[in-house]
């Protein structure tokens, strides 16, 4: 079975550049958008939920964690990669829970092998799962 992952990444060229890279790699693109509310009406309207979702931590109308605590909501079970140039968000997203972190740049390795690990993880009860003294 082909993994289908979602793309939420404010920089088009980025994007286009995962859509790009995990299809050659035999992945299915379920969606990719660029801002909170646009992903969140992408995610809900997807007949069958992607298996991870890569996001961008900063994006056109607000954040990544806000967009994912709208998909939790509706789907406790959702993945997150999320994607950050920001050193110190990296230790904050583990601890809420997040199914892996990429600080940015990274290579296609990098971004592969995380894939990886995120799908061989258990399914999270709840993205905002761990306590603040986790990290």
């Amino acid at each position: 079975m082909v993994a289908s992952i979602a793309i939420v990444e404010d920089e088009p060229e980025l994007r286009s550049l995962y859509c790009l890279m995990l299809k050659s790699r035999g992945y299915s693109v379920s969606f990719a958008a660029s801002g909170v509310e646009e992903a969140v009406k992408a995610y809900e309207a997807s007949p069958e939920k992607p298996s991870l979702v890569i996001m961008d931590v900063r994006l056109v109308d607000g954040t990544g964690i806000d967009a994912a605590e709208k998909i939790a909501l509706a789907d406790p079970g959702a993945r997150f990669l999320f994607a950050t140039a920001d050193a110190d968000a990296i230790c904050s997203l583990r601890v809420q829970g997040a199914s892996g972190v990429l600080q940015k740049p990274f290579s296609l390795k990098d971004l592969l092998d995380s894939i990886s690990r995120a799908l061989s993880s258990p399914c999270p009860s709840s993205v905002w799962q761990y306590p603040e003294s986790y990290c």
